[in-house]
């Protein structure tokens, strides 16, 4: 019955890809131009609200730490849409990839500023150490100096740390701090950047 299916149908399409990361149900927003990501990934937690057979369902996943920690948990933001990128004005650009891997996504931006976001393979700093990275290679000061309100877009590879180091900066104190994905997707949207 419809009754029986419909909750099954949204622990299988919303709640697992949750529990998995995110991936599928941020891909199928992103793809659909859901606009309930940005404004749910400022508030720190993730929104989903679709229709299904005219039918609205809603699943929310709130962000937060329970594992004890002093909230050094990164949430992957999702890439933010072209459209938003395009119309920042002077933008301030964080590739955040490891030193090894500066060819992944394409050619480095040469208005980027490399800081990496990972302390080792696959391991995120903490906000702190992200912080005194950003403070030993001058960027710091830049962003303060620019105000906490200035655009900035951060990227990686393929937009997963990328999302991360968007919620790190947001974290930090940042208000307009948007996820571009990897070189390659800003350079297409702001060919300005390269």
């Amino acid at each position: 019955s419809c009754s029986t299916f419909l909750p099954l149908l949204v622990l299988i399409l919303y709640i697992m890809p949750l529990v998995l990361g995110g991936l599928t149900s941020m891909s199928s927003c992103r793809a659909s131009a859901c606009l309930t990501h940005r404004h749910c990934a400022r508030a720190l937690r993730l929104s989903h609200s679709h229709s299904l057979n005219g039918s609205r369902i809603t699943v929310r996943s709130s962000s937060s730490s329970s594992s004890g920690s002093s909230g050094d948990e990164l949430e992957k933001r999702p890439i933010a849409e072209p459209a938003i990128l395009k119309n920042l004005g002077d933008v301030f650009v964080l590739d955040v990839r490891d030193n090894d891997e500066m060819d992944m996504g394409g050619e480095k931006l040469s208005s980027s500023v490399n800081v990496p976001l990972n302390k080792a393979k696959g391991v995120n700093k903490t906000l702190d150490e992200f912080k005194a990275d950003l403070e030993a290679a001058g960027v710091w000061a830049t962003l303060e100096q620019r105000g906490t309100d200035a655009p900035i877009i951060t990227h990686c590879g393929a937009g997963g740390r990328g999302g991360k180091a968007c919620d790190a900066m947001t974290k930090l104190g940042f208000t307009n701090v948007h996820n571009g994905g990897g070189p390659d997707d800003v350079r297409a949207v702001r060919p300005d950047l390269s």
